[in-house]
C-alpha cells in the first residue's frame, strides 16, 4: 500500500515527502498539495484508515485532518462527498523544532497558495496555549510570581515572650490553705501580629475556716472571666473594644466587679470574708499591674524592686517614716490590712505600669513569702540562673524553713 501513497517533491530542496504533508520534513517550505486526480477508489477509501493510530515521526508534520469518512465496519450510510468547489480544511499541528520556519507575506498569516506557514501555525499554538493558560489560572489558584505578594518579615511582636512558675503551699502553721492563683499564657492576633499575652493573680484569703477558701476562688473567677472577655473574646469574634478599655480600665473593671460580687455573698453568709489581691496583664512588652491590700508584686532586672504599695498598718507607718522598713516584718501589727476585697461595696485599684525588657522577672507573692523571706533573699534567689518553676519552689522552701507561720504562694514570670 506504500507504494500506492502519493508523494510530493520538496520544490526547495527536492526531499521526496509523503503526498499528504503539508510542509518538508527536511526544510520545513510548504509543500504543494498531491493531485487528487489518478488516485483509485480504493487509495483513498483505505488512507484514513492507515492514519488510525499512526504516531508522527521526528521529521512529520503531524497527523492531517481530512474531510471525515466514514469507517468501513460503519452500518451508517457515507456522509456525501463535499462539493468540489469547497477548499479543504487542514489543521496542521506543531512542527518539529527542527524544522526551519518560513515567514508568510506582510501582513497574511498564510502563503500565496492560501495555506498556512509555519510560522503561523507556531504562533497560533503559541497564543492558543498562553489564551488557555490565563482562562484557567484563577480557577487552579495559580497565580504568576510577578504578583504573588512578598510574604511577610519581622518578629509579630513575638521578641518578649512571658513563661511563669508557680506554687502554693499551706505552710508550716496554717492547716487550710486560703491562697489561690491563676496563671496562663497565649497569643493574641490583632491587625496580623501575635501580640503575647500573659495573665497572673494571686489573692490570699482571710476570714477564718473555708471562708478565706472561698474569698480568693470566687474572686480569681470572677477576675479571670472578665479578663478574657475584654482581652481575648473580641480578638476571636473580630470584635472591636471600647475606646476607654486599657489594660489598667480593665483590671479595674473586673476587680470592683469582683468586690461586689464578694460583698454581697459575705452578707449573704453572715461573715467577714474578704481577700488581698495583685495581678498582672502582660500584653507584648507592657505589665499592667494592680492591687488590692499587702500582696505584692516586685520586679527584678538585676536587683529587687516592689512595684506595688501595701495597704496595710505597718505600711503607712513607714511611710510616714514612723517605723523603718526593716522593722515591718516583726511588728505585731502587721497583719491588720486597711483595704481589701469583699468588706466595702466599692474598693479603690492601685494600677502600675511597667515597660518590660528581656531577662525581667515579675515576683507575685502573699504575704506568706515576704513576710518570713527578705527583699534581699528574694532577690538573690530569684536571680539565680534556673526556670521560673525551680525559683517559685525554692522560695517556697525558703519561706518554710523560716517558720512558715502563714500560706506561701507565689508566681515569677521570666520574660525571654
Amino acid at each position: 500500500m506504500a507504494d500506492q501513497m502519493p508523494q510530493v517533491e520538496c520544490a526547495r530542496c527536492g526531499k521526496v515527502n509523503r503526498g499528504r504533508a503539508k510542509f518538508c520534513v527536511s526544510c520545513g517550505h510548504a509543500l504543494e498539495a498531491a493531485p487528487a486526480l489518478g488516485q483509485s477508489p480504493d487509495v483513498q477509501r483505505q488512507a484514513p484508515e492507515a492514519q488510525v493510530g499512526q504516531q508522527p515521526s521526528a521529521g512529520d508534520a503531524g497527523p492531517v485532518r481530512s474531510a471525515p469518512v466514514a469507517p468501513l465496519s460503519s452500518s451508517r450510510p457515507p456522509a456525501p462527498a463535499p462539493a468540489a468547489a469547497a477548499p479543504q480544511t487542514a489543521t496542521t499541528a506543531p512542527m518539529h523544532p527542527s524544522a526551519t520556519a518560513q515567514p508568510a507575506p506582510a501582513g497574511s498569516p498564510v502563503d500565496g497558495g492560501g495555506r498556512p506557514t509555519l510560522a503561523s501555525a507556531l504562533r497560533a499554538v503559541t497564543d492558543l496555549v498562553r489564551d488557555f493558560w490565563a482562562s484557567t489560572a484563577g480557577d487552579t489558584g495559580v497565580e504568576s510570581q510577578a504578583s504573588v505578594s512578598p510574604a511577610p518579615t519581622g518578629d509579630y511582636g513575638l521578641e518578649l515572650k512571658p513563661v511563669s512558675g508557680k506554687a502554693s503551699d499551706a505552710g508550716q502553721v496554717r492547716v487550710v490553705n486560703e491562697d489561690s492563683l491563676i496563671a496562663f499564657e497565649f497569643t493574641k492576633i490583632q491587625e496580623s501580629r501575635g501580640v503575647p499575652v500573659g495573665f497572673y493573680v494571686v489573692a490570699d484569703g482571710m476570714g477564718g475556716h473555708k471562708a478565706g477558701e472561698i474569698a480568693s476562688r470566687t474572686v480569681n473567677k470572677i477576675i479571670t472571666e472578665k479578663v478574657l472577655n475584654a482581652e481575648v473574646i473580641p480578638g476571636l469574634a473580630f470584635a472591636t473594644r471600647k475606646l476607654d478599655e486599657t489594660p489598667g480600665s480593665v483590671l479595674t473593671a473586673a476587680i470592683q466587679e469582683a468586690n461586689r460580687t464578694l460583698y454581697n455573698l459575705a452578707r449573704t453568709q453572715g461573715n467577714d470574708m474578704g481577700t488581698t489581691l495583685t495581678a498582672a496583664l502582660l500584653i507584648g512588652d507592657t505589665a499592667t499591674i494592680a492591687n488590692v491590700g499587702d500582696s505584692r508584686t516586685y520586679l527584678w532586672r538585676g536587683s529587687l524592686r516592689q512595684i506595688t504599695r501595701d495597704h496595710s498598718l505597718v505600711a503607712s507607718l513607714v511611710q510616714a517614716g514612723m517605723l523603718k522598713p526593716a522593722d515591718v516584718r516583726s511588728h505585731p501589727q502587721r497583719s491588720q490590712v486597711y483595704r481589701t476585697l469583699g468588706i466595702k461595696p466599692d474598693v479603690e485599684v492601685d494600677i502600675f505600669t511597667e515597660t518590660l525588657q528581656r531577662g525581667d522577672r515579675l515576683i507575685l507573692c502573699s504575704d506568706g513569702l515576704w513576710e518570713m523571706v527578705t527583699d534581699a533573699e528574694i532577690g538573690r534567689t530569684v536571680a539565680q540562673t534556673r526556670s521560673p518553676q525551680e525559683i517559685c519552689q525554692a522560695l517556697v522552701q525558703q519561706a518554710n524553713r523560716a517558720g512558715g507561720k502563714d500560706n506561701i504562694t507565689v508566681i515569677v514570670v521570666k520574660v525571654e
